[in-house]
């Protein structure tokens, strides 16, 4: 049961990590598209 937890949480954290990640990305792609312009 314990494992199962924590395979879960990891599962989570990745996805969150690269949730965090993809954020970042569209949020740099928009200021640089913003002073671009």
């Amino acid at each position: 049961l314990l494992s199962a937890v924590l395979a879960r949480t990891n599962e989570n954290d990745v996805f969150l990590k690269l949730f965090i990640k993809i954020n970042i990305k569209i949020k740099k792609d928009l200021t640089f598209r913003r002073t671009r312009v």
